[in-house]
């Protein structure tokens, strides 16, 4: 009879139950976690950030590989014949593109600052997602303390019900309906056991927290509501964010290598320069030149290519700033439709004695009806469930919002 948790509050809730798990001594040893801590416990341990950082380390690396002088060559040539021998030791060097340096180089900076620009873009979007995850599993305890209280309340009611079973006073439907939400809360707490390893796992390993270690997460959660700027103003200010910028470094730097691949008229060349012996004992120096021909069309191929791949990449940031606008007025409105909501109910959910104890109560003086108590029951489950998940939701849009937005909305009093 009672409303069973969605998978999503079971997940909530098994991920708070692993957290906790392991009693009280345990508890004492506990790490401590404020919301305030996350990010720099990200930085710190999280291997998903640890990722994000050592790809613009590799883009740097790739810089300066790209940019390195060719090594020059050290050649020995010998001749020898019937008459006469002969013998040369020079030094060889290769210059490719020679006039085309500048624009390698410029080319190169712009995609080291498009992959820097991308690091910060995805470590907000991470960053947004480990809050979203210390919120819920907040919320999840809270949730949590909501549903014992309701089974001690079906457990106070089934006692009730006993009784007056063994009095003739409750029939037999009755006795039936009463076990069935006995079942529905114990049905609830096997789903929430089901799910809790795993859920936990996935945020310890998120924060890059041992398995085993125990976590304490001390900011308290509850509904504070958040001032928006109007969405079209958020949306105004997203072409100066990470995301966009990153993808217009791009650009440049592909604008840059088409210019230092497209043919030219000396793509490239070979001096040399040494010492060379002769047979009769005299000596000298030697020094030449080469110079490449163009004659099969050069790097014409490769500066296409670098210019189509800039196309593709403005036409996708176009396309990505419009989605994120988008975005973010959807954002913005789901934001303040919740924010209303949950302000005209969150007392009733944190502050407010549960509406079962007021069902219980009637139940036990006789004013209410077995189906009446636990029609309510089931009302005040949905509720509960309705509540904590939009709450949940309502948070993670807030974040993601920070992450698209570069804007601070929501800090917790600790």
């Amino acid at each position: 009879m009672l409303h069973r948790p969605n998978p999503f509050v079971g997940c909530l809730l098994a991920a708070l139950a692993s957290l906790l798990a392991g009693g009280l001594p345990l508890k004492a040893a506990a790490s401590e976690i404020r919301f305030g801590d996350i990010e720099a416990r990200m930085l710190a341990t999280g291997p998903r950030a640890h990722i994000i950082q050592q790809a613009f380390t590799a883009a740097v690396a790739e810089r300066d590989e790209a940019l390195l002088w060719s090594n020059p060559a050290l050649a020995y040539d010998h001749e020898e014949g019937r008459d006469a021998r002969e013998w040369q030791v020079t030094l060889n060097k290769r210059f490719e593109q020679p006039f085309r340096q500048s624009a390698k180089r410029d080319g190169w900076e712009s995609r080291v600052r498009s992959a820097e620009l991308a690091r910060d873009r995805d470590l907000a979007a991470h960053l947004a997602d480990l809050k979203s995850g210390y919120v819920r599993l907040r919320l999840a305890e809270a949730y949590l303390g909501r549903l014992e209280h309701m089974a001690k309340v079906v457990d106070l009611a089934e006692d009730i019900a006993d009784s007056r079973h063994a009095e003739g006073g409750l029939s037999g439907v009755d006795w039936q309906l009463i076990q069935v939400a006995v079942y529905a809360v114990d049905a609830a707490g096997r789903a929430v056991r089901r799910d809790q390893r795993q859920e936990a796992a996935t945020w310890r390993a998120e924060m890059g927290l041992p398995v085993n270690a125990p976590v304490d997460l001390v900011t308290p959660v509850t509904f504070l509501p958040v001032n928006l700027s109007d969405p079209a103003v958020l949306a105004a200010g997203l072409e100066g964010r990470p995301a966009n910028r990153s993808a217009l470094e791009l650009v440049s730097a592909l604008d840059r290598q088409a210019e230092a691949a497209r043919p030219s008229l000396v793509p490239g060349f070979e001096i040399f320069g040494g010492y060379k012996r002769f047979e009769d004992a005299s000596d000298g120096f030697v020094a030449g030149a080469a110079v490449d021909l163009p004659l099969f069309g050069g790097n014409a191929g490769t500066s296409r290519r670098f210019t189509a791949e800039r196309h593709m990449v403005d036409s996708a940031r176009a396309l990505d700033l419009a989605h994120t606008r988008g975005e973010v007025v959807a954002l913005s409105l789901a934001v303040t439709e919740a924010e209303e909501a949950l302000a005209s109910i969150a007392d009733r959910f944190q502050d407010v004695a549960p509406l079962s104890d007021t069902l219980l109560f009637a139940y036990r003086e006789g004013s209410l009806t077995l189906d009446a108590l636990l029609g309510g029951l089931q009302v005040e489950a949905e509720a509960l469930d309705s509540y904590f998940a939009e709450l949940a939701a309502y948070y993670d849009n807030i974040f993601r919002l920070e992450a698209l937005t570069g804007v601070a909305l929501m800090n917790f009093p600790e």
